[in-house]
């Protein structure tokens, strides 16, 4: 492993509220989702659900209602800001997650409407402080006007997904809005979106290395803690996991020896501790960036029974 293996990454970075002072915890089948019930002010204010590992917002129907100043012109609808954090469960890692906006439809008797859509953007901050965001954005979500007979024009809704993720935990925000164009005679217009937005998570169980690996670094985040394998600073501004393939033989001691082939490594670097640290084979490497030597700290078993204990 050299220093080079190191990923910086560099996104959008998300503010997510940092304290969670009265948390409501709803649990799924892989995951768990932590809200603070003093930020729970969109759709109205209405506690969320879960249904598997996906999370409901049911808005009631007043959430959307608005005047428009003249007939035939858009009607802008509340915008929602949505924050909350997901855990994945034990023997779990998150892999995407996928915001959708479904169920949208008029009141019946209310106004026609069309050229309907939602749009916003879904942000993510994993465990590794690395920040994704994607921006959702349907216009005319079918070809048909929103009649009113409460039922949706588009039963697929809205969706955004940020996939390809490896973390244990997830801060999640977004902000959501919808938009119309109201085509009866005063103006108004109502939608009744009791279907409303979901977040749906994808979970697979997690390798033994993740295991230890986010073990090691709960465990030892904190300026006073020192990491298991060895006395180090603390395991902090870490990377996602990475894999070794098709490389050349690395020194294993000062004296220069080769390691033996370490294709199928799988290690994370940490830029503070400038450190690496890999497991193979149920054994424990150590990689360092000043002498660019990897070292065998022996078998992963202790720590792996630690990570299994902690709900790892």
């Amino acid at each position: 492993m050299k220093p080079s293996l190191y990923l910086s990454t560099t996104l959008l970075i998300v503010t997510t509220t940092s304290l969670w002072a009265a948390p409501v915890t709803l649990t799924g089948k892989n995951v768990r989702f932590i809200i603070d019930d003093s930020a729970l002010t969109a759709f109205g204010g209405v506690k969320p659900t879960v249904q598997d590992d996906i999370l409901i917002f049911s808005p009631p129907a007043t959430t959307y209602r608005a005047e428009a100043v003249s007939p035939q012109t858009p009607v802008g609808f509340k915008s929602q800001g949505i924050e909350f954090k997901i855990e994945a469960l034990k023997g779990q890692t998150l892999t995407a997650v996928t915001l959708r906006s479904s169920g949208l439809r008029n009141s019946q008797g209310k106004a026609l409407l069309t050229n309907t859509f939602a749009y916003g953007k879904l942000n993510l901050k994993d465990q590794f402080l690395v920040n994704h965001a994607v921006s959702f954005d349907a216009v005319a979500a079918s070809t048909i006007s929103w009649q009113a007979l409460n039922v949706s024009s588009d039963p697929n809704g809205t969706e955004a997904t940020l996939n390809n993720l490896s973390t244990r935990t997830l801060d999640v925000s977004t902000s959501h809005n919808l938009r119309a164009l109201a085509l009866d005679k005063t103006g108004s217009a109502s939608i009744d979106a009791q279907d409303g937005v979901s977040f749906s998570v994808l979970t697979s169980p997690v390798t033994q290395a993740d295991r230890i690996l986010n073990w090691a670094e709960a465990t030892y985040m904190s300026v006073s803690a020192a990491p298991p394998f060895t006395i180090l600073p603390t395991l902090r501004n870490g990377t996602a996991s990475l894999t070794l393939s098709n490389n050349a033989a690395y020194q294993c001691n000062n004296a220069g020896q080769a390691c033996t082939n370490l294709d199928g490594l799988l290690y994370r670097c940490y830029a503070e501790a400038k450190k690496c640290y890999g497991i193979k084979d149920n054994s424990v490497y150590a990689y360092s960036y000043s002498d660019q030597i990897i070292r065998t700290l022996g078998s992963a078993q202790p720590y792996l029974d630690q990570a299994i204990a902690a709900n790892f």
